[in-house]
């Protein structure tokens, strides 16, 4: 549970204000402003690159959370937990009449996630990193670059060629 809650909070307060980034962005004035200062780095305060590399920071710190916090786990640990659990006053009286449960084993089996389980978790987080890396390359290529490289060669719109079309924009939000 090392970053759990504070990941949470920094994920949405991050979705926020790139949300608010984004609406700020959408006046022409200021992306000629930002243009203009920046150069070529612009595309650096762009809300879509700012974006990306959140993704990248929330999938790899929650794939480092779970397989260094979860997957890891000592077992010696998660013992002594249910042993705490189950030895509160009135548990046991209280799983025996519920459940059925009448020891520490059996109350031990009934809470324990099978093998398969924690593979098919492991194997989901890695996966989130193989599907950000699909949605990213996917952003920069099929719209990101392509809209960059018209913009250039459009005498009105090469004075802030990162700025993406409104329905770009739309479309990079939705992804």
């Amino acid at each position: 549970m090392l970053f759990s809650n504070r990941m949470s909070t920094w994920a949405l307060l991050t979705i926020v204000g790139i949300k608010i980034w984004r609406r700020i962005l959408k006046r022409r004035s200021i992306q000629e402003k930002l243009h203009a200062c920046c150069k070529k780095g612009s595309f650096l305060v762009q809300w879509y690159t700012l974006l990306t590399i959140a993704m990248l920071l929330f999938v790899v710190g929650s794939n480092i959370e779970y397989f260094r916090e979860y997957a890891t786990h000592a077992q010696a640990t998660t013992d002594k937990t249910l042993r705490d659990i189950y030895g509160e006053e009135g548990q046991a009286q209280l799983l025996e009449d519920k459940l059925n449960i009448t020891t520490f084993e059996e109350f031990k089996d009934v809470l324990t996630i099978p093998v398969w389980v924690q593979i098919v978790n492991g194997v989901g987080q890695v996966s989130g990193v193989f599907t950000i890396a699909v949605v990213i390359y996917q952003m920069w290529t099929q719209f990101v670059l392509p809209c960059r490289k018209a913009a250039q060669q459009n005498p009105v719109w090469n004075t802030h060629e990162w700025h993406v079309p409104k329905r770009v924009d739309w479309i990079l939000w939705i992804l």
